[in-house]
């Protein structure tokens, strides 16, 4: 048997749109970053052709043996690329079935939460189950069985490979198991295809885990694809300690897992970089607080603040991703089109920075490597900043205009670093990345402005320290128990889950802790808590990679095809100066406003603002409403003045907590809630619908009655609270 020694090196990769950054570091050493030797190279079509470059690059500086490299860690932007760009080639048709009796089918996956494109490429298959469980933990109605297998034979019609199970309030199920047992049918009856629930890729929040899910989903089979790819990197050199690939959150996942959940990697890079960063300035004590983090590209600059944790401050619950609205794990980052690459223009006496950059292309087309564009780096060579390419190809650019240039690129700078601020006072800045070489010493906001040792491969670093996570998100019953022992259970839970995945126990730590009663909820508290760990040291044998690995995955082409064409994205064309509501009288001479789907759009958002956080969020319900317009339905809105003295006036709505709605979608309860009412009245019809409070998810409710789908009745342009204004508009 082969002698085993503990491996102590770990090796961090950070694979970008331009550049592939490695670096070979030892985490033990507390004096110092431990980094023993970092490379840069050019991103290339296969990018495990560049990893393998790189990883050969800094096992060759370092003079490490091979068998004592605990891990490789590996940052990818593969991922997220591909649903950027639209490809189909590596994006799959999904079917989607959802599990609930009542809440679920009006409003549809797809419209107004995806691009149009995007949904042209996903959009395979939708299937309705009954299911679902209530925000206190019971089932909304049994799981239908039958029905399962019912759309188990239309998925294997249509020849879909991928299917979504998302169920209302999934993430909370740990006694029935919906998602779960879908999944088992599924595989029973379809065993070549591949099944995503839902509660594993994100949280509460139906609509923004749906899409997650969709998306991660999608990218599937190419995440596959991509982490054989990366394997076989490791195997060429003979490497065979394990892969892991990072997180959003700034944690890792063994590369099994990763490709089964590749939208936890999808914006890793900003974390990796802040991680990378706050790894470089460990030793430094004057790090006792929050830090701004800036990480400057080729293209782009990501402006994020790194909390005392050494974990980046996170966004708020939904966030946006290729245009999909999604709930899961991300850093907060406010990013602008300034890089390296960066064009830089002069006219009518005015110098513009960016945002268009020549990216990958900077040493051919950039002046000081030979080319005829002049960008930001031509700037920080001319005027002394860096030392690149030829400074006599630019030796023309006058004092005055490199003078205006560099006063371009600090506002822009300073104006980024004060949009993630949440007070005026004076932070830490580090400047990180290869394009960090564009930033003054000196910045507005700043109470210091540093660029680390290894600061061009921050990102390399980051994943190279990156920690073992564990996350908990569920709602709990304090009724027999204080909110206190509920987060202590969560706590517990959440270090029990980072052990099980690889973290050191002695090492585990808890990051956040959020508690939030549910409102309208009696005795029920929602419980978030994060705990990290240093990874589980690694024994390795020197064996190679076993077959029983790669079956994992399959045997896939890890070449990135050529893209191919998706249907356009179809906008609604309006100019918001001349635009204006369409009123018409009606036979009696009445003035009524016909809503378009302008109109609701406005409508929707105006009603947001004005439930002043409260009252929900009435976008599901604008969907179910633009879908009547788009059918042919009407809308009308009339002035309370043209109502007769005795007209009949109905309304209705919903009452409760928000929590509820995040959950279950808009649905048609109101209009079977106003038919009982005129059952038991003996009414036969009304003359008018109005709103019980205009701000919030009520807002749109009185269209929905009013629609010439259900009653045909025209809205009073009033409501009944008064709580923010009688006026719509």
């Amino acid at each position: 048997m082969a002698e085993t020694k503990t491996a102590i090196y770990r090796i961090g990769v950070d694979v970008g749109g331009t550049n592939t950054d490695a670096v070979l570091l030892d985490p033990h050493v507390p004096s110092s970053n431990g980094i023993l030797a970092a490379y840069k190279t050019s991103t290339t079509p296969n990018v495990a052709h560049g990893i393998q470059t790189a990883l050969k690059q800094v096992l060759e500086a370092s003079k490490v043996p091979r068998s004592q490299v605990s891990c490789v860690v590996i940052g990818t932007t593969s991922f997220i690329n591909a649903v950027l760009e639209q490809d189909a080639r590596r994006l799959d048709k999904v079917a989607i079935l959802r599990l609930s009796k009542s809440f679920l089918r009006d409003v549809p996956p797809f419209p107004d939460y995806f691009p149009q494109s995007l949904e042209g490429i996903c959009n395979g298959y939708l299937g309705y189950i009954d299911g679902g469980l209530a925000i206190d933990g019971p089932e909304e109605a049994p799981l239908n069985e039958l029905q399962v297998e019912s759309h188990c034979n239309e998925i294997r019609r249509l020849g879909i490979n991928v299917v979504v199970v998302v169920g209302v309030f999934s993430p909370i199920d740990e006694i029935f198991r919906q998602e779960s047992r879908v999944e088992d049918i599924v595989r029973k009856s379809l065993p070549d295809v591949d099944v995503v629930c839902s509660h594993r890729v994100a949280n509460i929040g139906l609509k923004e885990r749906e899409n997650a899910s969709i998306l991660n989903a999608a990218i599937l089979r190419y995440a596959r694809r991509t982490v054989v790819g990366y394997q076989a990197a490791l195997r060429t050199l003979s490497l065979s300690c394990p892969l892991y690939l990072t997180q959003n959150d700034g944690t890792i996942a063994e590369c099994a897992e990763a490709a089964e959940l590749p939208i936890r990697t999808f914006s890793s890079g900003a974390t990796n970089s802040m991680r990378g960063a706050a790894h470089l300035v460990a030793s430094d004590n004057r790090r006792n607080g929050a830090t701004i983090v800036v990480d400057i590209g080729g293209t782009t600059t990501d402006v994020g603040v790194l909390e005392k944790t050494g974990f980046p401050r996170e966004a708020p619950a939904y966030i946006s991703v290729a245009g999909v609205s999604v709930n899961y794990s991300m850093p907060l980052i406010h990013s602008i089109g300034l890089g390296g690459g960066s064009i830089v223009r002069l006219a009518a006496n005015q110098v513009t920075v960016g945002p268009d950059s020549v990216g990958h292309q900077l040493e051919r087309r950039s002046r000081v490597f030979g080319g005829k564009v002049l960008t930001a780096t031509d700037i920080s060579v001319a005027s002394g900043r860096a030392a690149l390419g030829s400074k006599i190809a630019v030796r023309d650019l006058s004092p005055e205009m490199l003078h205006n240039v560099q006063e371009r690129i600090q506002a822009l700078l300073e104006t980024a670093i004060d949009a993630v601020k949440t007070s005026p006072q004076p932070l830490p800045v580090l400047m990180v990345g290869g394009g960090s070489i564009l930033a003054p010493s000196i910045i507005k906001g700043a109470s210091v402005v540093e660029r680390p040792p290894y600061h061009e491969v921050a990102n390399a670093v980051g994943a190279a320290i990156s920690q073992i996570g564990g996350t908990v998100d569920i709602v709990q019953s304090t009724t027999n128990q204080s909110e206190a022992a509920a987060v202590s259970h969560a706590t517990q839970l959440a270090i029990d889950r980072a052990i099980q995945a690889g973290a050191m126990a002695a090492s585990v730590s808890v990051v956040s802790v959020e508690s939030i009663p549910l409102q309208y909820v009696s005795n029920q508290v929602r419980t978030m808590v994060k705990a990290t760990g240093d990874l589980e040291q690694v024994r390795s044998s020197g064996l190679p990679t076993s077959e029983v690995e790669e079956q994992n995955f399959g045997d896939f082409d890890v070449e990135t095809p050529e893209k191919s064409e998706a249907r356009p994205v179809k906008e609604i064309e309006m100019d918001l100066e001349s635009y204006a509501p369409k009123v018409i009288n009606d036979e009696s001479g009445v003035a009524e406003w016909h809503i378009s789907e302008i109109d609701l759009k406005f409508l929707a958002l105006g009603m947001y603002v004005l439930g002043c956080g409260g009252g929900g969020n009435p976008s599901s319900t604008e969907v179910l409403l633009r879908g009547h317009l788009r059918n042919g339905h009407t809308m009308r809105v009339v002035d309370v003045s043209s109502l007769k003295s005795k007209a009949r006036i109905y309304w209705g709505g919903h009452m409760g907590s928000p929590a509820v709605s995040v959950e279950r979608l808009a649905s048609t309860e109101t209009i079977e809630a106003i038919r009982t009412l005129m059952d038991y009245l003996h009414h036969d019809s009304f003359d008018a619908v109005m709103g019980i409070e205009i701000g919030g998810g009520n807002g749109l409710e009185p269209f929905l009655v009013g629609s010439s789908k259900y009653f045909d009745r025209p809205v009073i342009d009033a409501d009944w609270m008064d709580k923010s204004s009688s006026n719509s508009c």
